[in-house]
């Protein structure tokens, strides 16, 4: 989709004839232009098409691939982490898009200036649940998710790990109804049924096992609860341990890091971090970094308290405004 709109405006219309003309969207049983007439509606909000791509955009958004136009929130570009990750997969990259992919999963932070969310103040969902999967044996069930993930609302609280921690505890070697009624007390907490939290947990999980990433996989467990017979459970993989350690040394930066920065150095912040981000990955950056403007950000990177040693967990694709980030652009000697 990236070479299809490069640098132009675009809506969910235009999403839905780039997906249905590459066959990569189907409706009503039908695919191409069929899927596109059989799908229209008066009421777009009962569309299936426009639906399917509004769904995609949020995630594109949340991840840092796209950002909506400011007072136009259904009309979007791509970012410039976008088209990064499209140019690595048409090359057939998979090393460094799959590299790419896994950053910005790790840098999805709420709130954040792509999406709209409510009910949470302070969050960076994937770099918590593979922390909580860490201290829980590396495992965790969709109920469990539900009771220590999408029950947290401000991960800066010291304290809120220690208690999701020891309320999946508590339930594990107990009945699994004692695990589910734990998330049923959350969504009756918070207005919505069940069955609403446990479709939020989709993305979340089909990350833990996508084979790209390798993270995680999906396992049967007996050793869980008391019942009889097994329960679907998310394990750690191997890479997937690796990298819930390593996250405790990372360098989590949030925009409130940043408040006491000028415009002009949260630029020179933004530069640097994105370069950072793409070293994470494992992608060669010395052909076309600004080496000044490098130096600089990681200078006003120090002053800020952020060890420009670590691994820094920073999207400003996500994170920062579009005056930012279009003062950071401008220092690319690429550019």
């Amino acid at each position: 989709m990236s070479r299809e709109f490069d640098e132009s405006e675009f809506d969910l219309d235009d999403m839905t004839t780039v997906a249905t003309r590459s066959l990569q969207a189907s409706s009503v049983g039908a695919q191409g232009q069929r899927a596109v007439a059989l799908s229209t509606r008066d009421d777009r909000s009962r569309d299936p098409l426009y639906n399917q791509m509004k769904m995609y955009s949020e995630l594109y958004r949340m991840l840092g691939f796209m950002r909506p136009f400011e007072g136009k929130r259904q009309s979007f570009s791509i970012t410039e982490l976008g088209h990064t990750v499209s140019d690595w997969y048409w090359a057939r990259r998979q090393p460094e898009w799959s590299g790419l992919l896994g950053q910005a999963i790790l840098a999805t932070v709420f709130p954040n200036q792509t999406t709209e969310n409510l009910g949470v103040s302070n969050q960076r969902p994937f770099v918590w649940l593979l922390s909580l999967m860490g201290r829980l044996d590396n495992v965790i069930t969709r109920h469990e998710m539900i009771s220590g993930l999408l029950a947290i609302t401000d991960d800066s609280d010291s304290s809120a790990m220690e208690r999701a921690v020891n309320l999946i505890r508590r339930n594990r070697g107990k009945a699994r109804i004692k695990s589910v009624d734990a998330a049923k007390q959350i969504a009756e907490t918070n207005g919505v049924q069940l069955n609403t939290l446990e479709n939020y947990t989709r993305f979340p999980v089909g990350v833990l096992k996508s084979s790209v990433l390798n993270w995680g996989i999906d396992e049967r467990r007996t050793d869980l609860f008391t019942d009889r017979g097994a329960v679907s459970a998310l394990v750690l993989t191997p890479r997937g341990q690796e990298l819930a350690r390593s996250l405790s040394e990372a360098q989590d930066v949030r925009l409130s890091d940043l408040n006491g920065l000028s415009v002009e150095e949260r630029a020179l912040f933004a530069y640097w971090a994105y370069y950072r981000v793409l070293e994470a990955a494992g992608l060669e950056t010395h052909e076309h970094v600004n080496t000044d403007a490098f130096q600089r950000g990681r200078d006003v990177a120090t002053s800020a308290g952020i060890d420009p040693s670590a691994t820094v967990i920073f999207s400003p694709a996500l994170q920062e405004t579009d005056e930012v980030i279009g003062l950071a652009t401008s220092l690319d000697v690429s550019e």
